[in-house]
C-alpha cells in the first residue's frame, strides 16, 4: 500500500466469522501500535473480512525510501465469551514523494 491512499483490504481467514460478536483490529509498525479498527469499521461475508483505511490512517504509517517498511497487522475475533487470534500479517507500505493529503 502506499501511504496517503485508501485501499480496501480483503483477509481471508480458516474460521467462519458470520457469529462474530467483538473485533479488534492492531496495525503496528516497530512494535507500536499505530491503528486499530473495530468490527463496525469492517465487512463480513463468511470467513473474509473486508476494511478500508483513510488517506489520514496510511499517512500515520512510516516508510524508508532504501528499504521496504512494513506494518504488521493482527486480529482479535470473540465469539460470545470464545476467543480467537489471527497470525500477524505485513503488509508493505511504499513511500511517496510529495507528503500530506491530496
Amino acid at each position: 500500500m502506499h501511504r496517503g491512499s485508501t485501499p480496501t483490504f480483503t483477509f481471508e481467514f480458516n474460521i467462519e466469522l458470520t457469529d462474530i460478536t467483538d473485533l479488534h483490529a492492531a496495525f503496528a509498525q516497530n512494535e507500536d501500535v499505530k491503528l486499530e479498527k473495530t468490527l463496525e469499521d469492517c465487512e463480513i461475508e463468511g470467513n473474509k473480512l473486508t476494511l478500508c483505511l483513510t488517506e489520514d490512517e496510511t499517512l500515520s504509517f512510516e516508510t524508508d525510501r532504501l528499504n521496504n517498511a512494513y506494518v504488521d497487522v493482527q486480529f482479535k475475533f470473540g465469539f460470545g465469551e470464545y476467543r480467537a487470534i489471527s497470525d500477524i500479517t505485513q503488509v508493505i507500505v511504499k513511500p511517496i514523494l510529495k507528503e500530506g493529503k491530496l
